[in-house]
C-alpha cells in the first residue's frame, strides 16, 4: 500500500469525534460513562470494581476506610484518589495528603471548573503481587483486535510500557518513550478477554482499560485516547489501517443480522 494512502489514526479519531459532536454520541461514546461500563461488564459477566456511591456531590461523598474516589466525568485518571484509612493518594502524581486536604483541593478545582462536582466512590481494587495500586492496561481494540497494550503502574511513580498484539514489549511507539518500564507482561486471559469485549462494540475502535487484581477488573471504555498525535508515523499509520479494516468488519456483520445483545441492553 502506497504510504499516502495509508490512513492516520490520530485524523480518523479527529473527524470521528467531531461527527459525534455534530450529530449526536455514536455507539462508543454511549460508552464513555463509567456507570454505563459497568451495566456492560455486567451483561457480558465479566467483573469490575464495586460501585459504592454514584454521581453525588463532592460534601455527600461517603469516604470509607478503602476506596477509590474518581469523578463521573473524567480523562487520563485526573482528580481520581485513592484512599486507604486517612490518607489519600492521587493517582496522576502519587502524591499522598490527608483527607481533608484532598477535599480541599476538590473544591477549589470545583470553584476553577477543572471539574465538575459529581463523584463516584468505588471500592478499592488491590495488585495481586504487591497489595498497592493496581497496575492497569489499556487495550488497543479494533472490534476483536488487539494491535498495542499499553500498560501503566503508580507505585512508587507512574511508569508505563507497551506490547505489540504478540504481547512483546513495543519501545519506539513515540508515546510516553520517556517513562518506560520493562513491564509485567500482560496477564494471563486478558487479551482473551479484550478481544471478546471489542466483538460485542460494534464499533471500529475502543480502548478497553482493565485492572489488574484477583481477576481482571474492566475499569473503563474511551473512545478518544490522549497522546494520539505522538505516535511515530509507523505507529500511527499501523492503528489507522487497523481502524479502516475493522470498519469494515463491522459493517458486514450489521448486515449479517449480529445482534450486539449486551450493547443494545444498554438502550432498553
Amino acid at each position: 500500500m502506497a504510504t499516502k494512502h495509508v490512513p492516520s489514526f490520530d485524523h480518523l479519531l479527529a473527524m470521528h469525534s467531531r461527527a459525534s459532536y455534530a450529530v449526536g454520541p455514536s455507539v462508543v461514546y454511549t460508552l464513555d460513562d463509567k456507570i454505563t461500563t459497568y451495566r456492560f461488564a455486567d451483561s457480558l459477566g465479566v467483573k469490575r470494581p464495586e460501585v459504592l456511591a454514584e454521581n453525588v456531590p463532592l460534601e455527600q461523598v461517603p469516604l470509607n476506610s478503602a476506596c477509590v474516589l474518581k469523578p463521573k466525568v473524567g480523562v487520563l485518571s485526573k482528580n481520581v484518589f485513592k484512599i486507604i484509612d486517612d490518607e489519600a493518594t492521587e493517582l496522576t502524581t502519587n502524591r499522598a495528603m490527608p483527607i481533608e486536604e484532598m477535599l480541599q483541593v476538590l473544591r477549589e478545582r470545583i470553584t476553577s471548573n477543572k471539574v465538575k462536582d459529581a463523584w463516584i466512590v468505588e471500592g478499592l481494587v488491590t495488585d495481586p503481587e504487591t497489595g498497592g495500586i493496581p497496575h492497569d492496561f489499556k487495550f488497543y481494540g479494533f472490534y476483536g483486535a488487539i494491535p498495542l497494550v499499553l500498560e501503566t503502574i503508580r507505585e512508587p511513580e507512574v511508569r508505563r510500557c507497551w506490547y505489540d498484539g504478540d504481547g512483546n514489549l513495543e519501545h519506539t511507539t513515540g508515546v510516553f518513550d520517556s517513562s518506560f518500564f520493562e513491564g509485567s507482561g500482560v496477564p494471563d486471559g486478558m487479551m482473551d478477554l479484550a478481544q471478546r469485549i471489542s466483538r460485542e462494540i460494534p464499533a471500529p475502535f475502543i480502548r478497553i482499560d482493565f485492572l489488574r487484581g484477583s481477576e481482571p477488573y474492566l475499569n473503563e471504555f474511551t473512545p478518544r485516547p490522549g497522546g494520539l498525535w505522538e505516535f511515530t508515523r509507523r505507529w500511527d499509520q499501523k492503528l489507522g489501517s487497523y481502524y479502516i479494516n475493522a470498519q469494515v468488519r463491522v459493517e458486514r456483520d450489521l448486515v449479517a443480522g449480529k445482534e450486539f445483545s449486551a450493547y443494545r441492553k444498554l438502550h432498553r
